[in-house]
């Protein structure tokens, strides 16, 4: 080798690891903080919490569920093998939905939330899939009488949802600052629950108040987590967005996405319209009693890159779960204080 040629290598920057980056992107997942009720009143799990299973990198994929709940969360990866009931989808940006052509089932077809201007073209983009994967043209496609195997759902930010009439989960979509239409879903559970009055009374008492037309419930809704789509934080805490503030800081669980961890990345924040950690941070500090997911981090970052900026006595905060898979991570999750809150690797069946 010239010397010329031994000064050239010496300046180049070392590779970064591609083991690296895809060790950080397969599907992992966490238990996350949710009080959720059973018909008898009591939690679903006595650890006051449900298994978030997922996978997220930003350009990559993005996809999560809550098996317990019936409940997918965008669709860029099939992360569970379970036939889920409910969809919904922050945007359709193709790291969010190109695996759409996967999650529908003849057997069980489910339901697709998604943006309302956003169902035509997911449509199409179902339909021409079909017409790849069988070789037709468009009249050979419209001449087949196709068994139903999905259901789109377009939904506008401020509309209330009833997800799940029987167990009483319910949803309310937020709008999202991004490229496209995109929103974000906080849900919840609506439950009947004794008035404080008649709470300690005999159930024999109670039923003879029924009798004489005395109400004695009243409805309570219990906030249950958010799953927010590509946004810039401005989008969602700032003065402009007061109600859709409320809406996610409600919940005791706030599943967002943070693209760019430092500020030299702040134009490319702007212009792709995601968020930086350092206007992030003080909403995080400032709701101590929440536990925030992060994901969607960009490809320009590794794991272990991310494992450290989080580490790091600036940036860490203990309502912080990074979605890594690193169990150096553990966080205390403030409503699970028996069992830490950290992402565990876990194999996909893809």
């Amino acid at each position: 080798m010239s010397s010329s040629q031994q000064d050239d290598c010496a300046c180049r920057k070392p590779r970064k690891s591609v083991v690296q980056i895809c060790n950080a992107n397969r599907v992992l997942r966490t238990r996350i903080p949710i009080k959720f009720l059973n018909d008898s009143d009591t939690p679903l799990d006595k650890s006051n919490s449900v298994e978030l299973i997922g996978r997220s990198w930003a350009a990559d994929c993005t996809a999560f569920c809550i098996p317990e709940l019936d409940i997918g969360l965008d669709a860029g990866y099939v992360v569970h093998g379970k036939r889920l009931s409910n969809y919904f989808i922050s945007h359709t940006h193709t790291d969010h939905c190109h695996f759409l052509t996967h999650i529908k089932s003849r057997s069980k077809p489910p339901k697709i939330y998604l943006p309302a201007p956003s169902v035509d073209g997911a449509t199409r983009f179902i339909q021409v899939a079909q017409q790849l994967t069988s070789d037709l043209t468009q009249q050979q496609y419209d001449e087949i009488p196709w068994d139903k195997d999905h259901e789109f759902i377009g939904v506008t930010a401020g509309q209330h949802m009833v997800v799940d009439s029987k167990r009483g989960i319910v949803c309310d979509v937020v709008s999202m600052d991004h490229g496209v239409p995109c929103v974000g879903y906080c849900f919840a559970q609506r439950k009947q629950s004794l008035k404080a009055e008649f709470r300690g009374l005999p159930g024999r008492e109670i039923g003879a108040l029924r009798k004489q037309g005395v109400q004695v419930t009243q409805e309570e809704i219990l906030p249950l987590f958010a799953f927010l789509g590509d946004t810039t934080a401005e989008g969602v805490f700032g003065d402009s967005s007061a109600e859709i503030r409320r809406k996610v800081l409600a919940c005791p669980t706030v599943i967002m996405e943070c693209s760019f961890l430092t500020d030299d990345n702040r134009m490319q924040a702007a212009k792709s319209k995601h968020v930086l950690w350092s206007d992030l941070k003080p909403h995080i500090e400032s709701h101590p009693n929440a536990t925030f997911v992060l994901m969607h981090f960009s490809h320009r970052y590794t794991r272990d890159e991310v494992h450290e900026f989080f580490q790091a006595p600036e940036n860490y905060l203990p309502n912080v779960v990074p979605w890594i898979a690193d169990q150096n991570l553990a966080v205390q999750g403030t409503s699970v204080e028996a069992d830490p809150l950290y992402c565990e690797e876990v194999w996909s069946h893809y």
